[in-house]
C-alpha cells in the first residue's frame, strides 16, 4: 500500500521503481486522500498500463487538509 499526498511529480517513478524491485506479481495499492496536486490521474494512467496497480482515492472527511 503506497499512501500520497502532493506526489504527483515523484508517484510514477515511485511505482515504476516498486515494480522493478517487487516483480510483475505483486499488487500494489495507492490510496489517496483528495492530494491537490493531482497524482490520481498519472495512478490511473500507470494502472491503465498495470493491472496488478489498484487506486482507492478516497475524500478527507477529518477536516485535516
Amino acid at each position: 500500500m503506497l499512501p500520497t499526498y502532493d506526489e504527483r511529480d515523484s508517484v510514477a517513478p515511485l511505482l515504476a521503481v516498486l515494480r522493478a524491485q517487487l516483480g510483475p506479481v505483486v499488487r500494489i495499492l495507492v490510496v489517496d486522500d483528495g492530494s491537490p496536486d493531482g497524482p490520481v490521474a498519472i495512478v490511473r494512467e500507470v494502472a491503465a498500463r498495470d493491472s496488478a496497480v489498484e487506486l482507492l482515492s478516497r475524500r478527507p472527511s477529518c477536516g485535516w487538509h
